[in-house]
Protein backbone atom coordinates (compact mmCIF):
# COMPACT_ATOMS: atom_id res chain seq x y z
CA UNK A 1 0.00 0.00 0.00
CA UNK A 2 1.41 3.44 -0.71
CA UNK A 3 2.15 5.69 2.32
CA UNK A 4 0.63 9.11 0.86
CA UNK A 5 2.47 10.90 3.91
CA UNK A 6 5.49 9.47 2.43
CA UNK A 7 4.81 10.60 -1.05
CA UNK A 8 3.16 14.37 -0.03
CA UNK A 9 5.94 14.84 2.02
CA UNK A 10 9.06 13.61 -1.31
CA UNK A 11 6.38 15.20 -3.88
CA UNK A 12 8.84 17.54 -6.39
CA UNK A 13 6.76 20.73 -5.93
CA UNK A 14 6.58 23.63 -8.31
CA UNK A 15 8.07 25.93 -5.59
CA UNK A 16 11.30 24.47 -5.40
CA UNK A 17 12.32 24.98 -9.25
CA UNK A 18 11.18 28.87 -9.80
CA UNK A 19 10.49 29.38 -13.34
CA UNK A 20 11.93 25.89 -14.27
CA UNK A 21 8.99 24.48 -15.58
CA UNK A 22 9.72 21.51 -17.92
CA UNK A 23 11.92 19.81 -14.95
CA UNK A 24 9.58 20.31 -12.44
CA UNK A 25 7.02 18.29 -14.32
CA UNK A 26 10.00 15.63 -15.74
CA UNK A 27 10.60 15.00 -11.94
CA UNK A 28 7.11 14.89 -11.21
CA UNK A 29 6.50 12.05 -14.36
CA UNK A 30 9.72 10.20 -13.22
CA UNK A 31 8.71 10.09 -8.92
CA UNK A 32 4.98 9.65 -10.13
CA UNK A 33 5.86 6.45 -11.92
CA UNK A 34 8.51 5.15 -9.21
CA UNK A 35 5.31 4.86 -6.68
CA UNK A 36 3.27 3.45 -9.41
CA UNK A 37 0.94 6.39 -10.09
CA UNK A 38 -0.38 6.46 -13.34
CA UNK A 39 -4.02 6.58 -13.10
CA UNK A 40 -4.91 9.87 -14.98
CA UNK A 41 -7.26 10.56 -11.96
CA UNK A 42 -4.62 10.53 -9.14
CA UNK A 43 -1.62 11.79 -10.80
CA UNK A 44 -4.08 14.53 -11.52
CA UNK A 45 -4.78 14.72 -7.85
CA UNK A 46 -0.78 14.83 -6.92
CA UNK A 47 0.17 17.17 -9.54
CA UNK A 48 -2.51 19.54 -7.67
CA UNK A 49 -0.69 18.65 -4.26
CA UNK A 50 2.82 19.98 -5.81
CA UNK A 51 1.45 23.21 -6.84
CA UNK A 52 0.64 26.53 -4.57
CA UNK A 53 -2.81 27.42 -4.51
CA UNK A 54 -2.92 30.54 -6.96
CA UNK A 55 -1.62 28.06 -9.23
CA UNK A 56 -4.09 25.10 -8.82
CA UNK A 57 -7.00 26.92 -10.08
CA UNK A 58 -4.91 26.94 -13.55
CA UNK A 59 -4.10 23.57 -13.32
CA UNK A 60 -8.26 22.87 -12.05
CA UNK A 61 -9.11 24.49 -15.35
CA UNK A 62 -7.79 21.98 -17.40
CA UNK A 63 -9.85 18.84 -16.56
CA UNK A 64 -13.04 18.47 -18.55
CA UNK A 65 -15.99 16.80 -18.25
CA UNK A 66 -18.19 15.83 -21.24
CA UNK A 67 -20.99 13.57 -21.26
CA UNK A 68 -20.58 12.64 -17.55
CA UNK A 69 -17.00 11.39 -18.13
CA UNK A 70 -13.64 13.19 -16.66
CA UNK A 71 -11.01 13.72 -19.01
CA UNK A 72 -7.64 14.88 -17.08
CA UNK A 73 -4.97 17.30 -18.68
CA UNK A 74 -1.65 15.28 -20.10
CA UNK A 75 1.74 16.80 -18.79
CA UNK A 76 2.29 18.91 -21.97
CA UNK A 77 -0.86 20.66 -21.09
CA UNK A 78 -0.18 21.54 -17.56
CA UNK A 79 3.23 22.61 -18.27
CA UNK A 80 1.69 24.66 -21.04
CA UNK A 81 -0.98 26.28 -18.52
CA UNK A 82 1.54 26.52 -15.68
CA UNK A 83 4.41 28.58 -17.92
CA UNK A 84 1.54 30.56 -19.61
CA UNK A 85 0.13 31.60 -15.63
CA UNK A 86 3.08 32.48 -14.18
CA UNK A 87 3.92 34.59 -17.47
CA UNK A 88 7.41 32.40 -18.29
CA UNK A 89 8.94 34.02 -21.59
CA UNK A 90 11.06 32.17 -23.83
CA UNK A 91 13.63 34.36 -22.39
CA UNK A 92 13.41 33.14 -19.12
CA UNK A 93 13.72 29.47 -20.31
CA UNK A 94 16.66 30.90 -22.29
CA UNK A 95 17.89 32.13 -19.15
CA UNK A 96 17.71 29.28 -17.11
CA UNK A 97 19.49 27.13 -19.55
CA UNK A 98 21.92 29.52 -19.98
CA UNK A 99 22.41 29.46 -16.83
CA UNK A 100 22.45 26.16 -15.96
CA UNK A 101 25.25 24.14 -14.11
CA UNK A 102 26.02 20.34 -13.87
CA UNK A 103 25.86 19.86 -10.01
CA UNK A 104 28.13 18.15 -7.91
CA UNK A 105 27.94 14.02 -8.56
CA UNK A 106 25.80 14.39 -11.44
CA UNK A 107 27.20 12.33 -14.17
CA UNK A 108 27.64 14.13 -17.62
CA UNK A 109 25.69 12.02 -19.24
CA UNK A 110 22.83 13.09 -17.16
CA UNK A 111 23.42 16.61 -17.23
CA UNK A 112 23.67 16.54 -21.37
CA UNK A 113 20.52 15.06 -20.97
CA UNK A 114 18.98 18.23 -18.64
CA UNK A 115 20.68 20.03 -21.33
CA UNK A 116 19.55 19.07 -24.57
CA UNK A 117 15.39 19.05 -23.22
CA UNK A 118 15.88 22.35 -21.70
CA UNK A 119 17.45 23.36 -25.12
CA UNK A 120 15.00 21.53 -27.70
CA UNK A 121 11.83 23.19 -24.97
CA UNK A 122 13.89 26.52 -26.64
CA UNK A 123 12.22 28.00 -30.27
CA UNK A 124 14.40 28.44 -32.95
CA UNK A 125 15.53 31.67 -32.77
CA UNK A 126 16.32 31.22 -28.64
CA UNK A 127 18.15 28.02 -29.57
CA UNK A 128 20.33 30.31 -31.38
CA UNK A 129 21.18 32.52 -28.70
CA UNK A 130 23.01 29.24 -26.71
CA UNK A 131 26.79 28.71 -27.81
CA UNK A 132 28.95 26.31 -27.31
CA UNK A 133 31.23 28.73 -24.87
CA UNK A 134 27.65 28.90 -22.39
CA UNK A 135 28.06 24.88 -23.00
CA UNK A 136 31.56 25.03 -21.81
CA UNK A 137 30.73 27.23 -19.05
CA UNK A 138 28.12 25.20 -17.79
CA UNK A 139 30.36 21.80 -17.40
CA UNK A 140 33.33 24.07 -16.49
CA UNK A 141 33.28 22.28 -12.87
CA UNK A 142 34.44 19.14 -15.15
CA UNK A 143 37.95 19.74 -15.85
CA UNK A 144 38.24 17.08 -18.78
CA UNK A 145 34.83 17.39 -20.19
CA UNK A 146 35.70 20.66 -21.00
CA UNK A 147 38.60 20.47 -22.25
CA UNK A 148 37.45 18.18 -24.66
CA UNK A 149 35.15 20.66 -25.95
CA UNK A 150 37.70 22.58 -26.65
CA UNK A 151 40.24 20.50 -28.21
CA UNK A 152 37.45 19.22 -30.64
CA UNK A 153 36.88 22.66 -31.78
CA UNK A 154 33.25 22.42 -32.36
CA UNK A 155 31.21 25.55 -33.51
CA UNK A 156 27.67 24.34 -32.57
CA UNK A 157 26.03 22.44 -30.28
CA UNK A 158 24.59 19.95 -32.50
CA UNK A 159 28.43 18.74 -32.49
CA UNK A 160 28.74 18.24 -29.12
Amino acid sequence: MLDAAKIKRELPRLEDYGKNVLEWVDDLKEYLLLYDITEPKKVFIWVLAAVEDDVKDAVKALAIRRNGEERYPKFSEIQKAVESYLEITEGDKWAILRNLMIAEGESLKQFNHRYKKLYHNLNRDYQKLITVKEYKDSISSRVFPCSQVSIAKVDTLQET
